[in-house]
């Protein structure tokens, strides 16, 4: 059998963008999105979402032994601003702890347009509002390009080589070498 590329996550499933973009609508009451592996994989999964304003909503369900990513919507003086969470446990294997900076980066181009990233191992890292004195004083996302920016970066990367479109979803998107729909 062949064996799978643990280089890159693996963010093909079209759901990862959809919650990833539920998170993002202000119109949605979705506040936070929580990814992690399918096991003995590098295949990204939702482990789980929700609705509380509270960090720790999403953090309760982060494990010591786990890598998880998250993405959570801040309201801060009537502005929504985002935060990026790179999870990798103190009880991480060796391996899984080899890939977690490599996959990080990934995730964090996916997971694009956060005010603030936040490295963490335990949940003393993960402080709300250490988070929320971090968001006030930031004044642009990372990442975070205009409809058409993303145009013309699709028109551009369409015949370029797919070395890097391990990113994209699906198959019709991985030509593009682009995240978005």
């Amino acid at each position: 059998p062949k064996q799978e590329d643990m280089s890159r996550p693996d963010i093909r499933d079209e759901a990862l963008f959809d919650a990833f973009e539920d998170v993002r609508n202000d119109k949605t009451p979705t506040n936070w999105v929580l990814y992690g592996y399918v096991p003995r994989t590098s295949q990204i999964r939702i482990d789980c979402k929700g609705e509380g304003t509270d960090m720790y909503d999403m953090t309760d369900n982060m494990s010591d032994g786990k890598i998880h990513y998250g993405f959570f919507r801040f309201n801060v003086n009537g502005v929504f601003k985002f935060v990026y969470i790179a999870w990798c446990g103190e009880g991480v294997s060796g391996m899984k702890r080899g890939t977690f900076n490599s996959h990080a980066v990934f995730m964090s181009k996916f997971l694009d347009g956060y005010h603030v990233q936040i490295n963490a191992r335990t949940e003393e890292d993960l402080d709300e509002d250490e988070i929320r004195t971090k968001l006030k004083s930031a004044t642009a996302s990372h990442g975070r390009r205009n409809l058409k920016a993303r145009e013309q970066s699709t028109e551009s990367t369409a015949a370029a080589s797919t070395s890097d479109a391990g990113i994209a979803f699906g198959q019709n998107k991985a030509d593009s070498g682009e995240f978005t729909k």
